[in-house]
């Protein structure tokens, strides 16, 4: 059963992203914001929660087996609105069954018809394939690259991708 994250899930939502950054990130990153920035980070996101910007998790039971989120990530008062990048996070049990599949569904489908969103933007590691095939099913242009940074020598190089709704 897919339905928006609510803040019981927190624990469960946390422990998924924290499974993840190994491989959405190089596997020794050094998270300097620590701990408590990210869960304070996630809990204001779930708590924050509005018709442009969601979180879907993917339930068996009471168990979340992953989830989808469509973020801000625009600063600009006039652009706020337009842009959310995507995030897809799901646990090891349930890769290769097609839940991250079923969960972007959820998500475009509820940009494009509930949303004022103009675009879904995902930042994607060039080492992760996975996550490139599911960006070009679900017609994402890959639109640009940030290269390597001397600041964190151990973030892997990104491409972005952009869905237009």
């Amino acid at each position: 059963m897919i339905r928006f994250i609510e803040q019981k899930d927190f624990e469960q939502f946390y422990q998924i992203w924290k499974e993840g950054l190994g491989i959405s990130l190089s596997p020794g990153f050094d998270y300097k914001l620590g701990d408590s920035f990210y869960q304070d980070f996630f809990e204001k996101s779930i708590e924050n929660q509005n018709r442009n910007f969601r979180i879907w998790g993917y339930f068996e039971e009471s168990e979340l087996l992953g989830w989808q989120s469509l973020l801000s990530c625009q600063s600009s008062p006039i652009l706020y609105n337009s842009f959310a990048q995507s995030s897809t996070y799901i646990r090891e049990i349930g890769r290769k069954k097609g839940l991250a599949a079923q969960l972007l569904t959820a998500a475009i489908n509820y940009a494009r018809q509930e949303s004022e969103l103009s675009y879904i933007l995902a930042y994607i590691g060039n080492e992760h394939l996975s996550a490139q095939k599911i960006a070009a099913i679900f017609s994402f242009t890959r639109i640009g690259a940030l290269p390597t940074t001397k600041n964190h020598k151990n973030l892997p190089e990104f491409s972005i991708w952009a869905l237009e709704l």
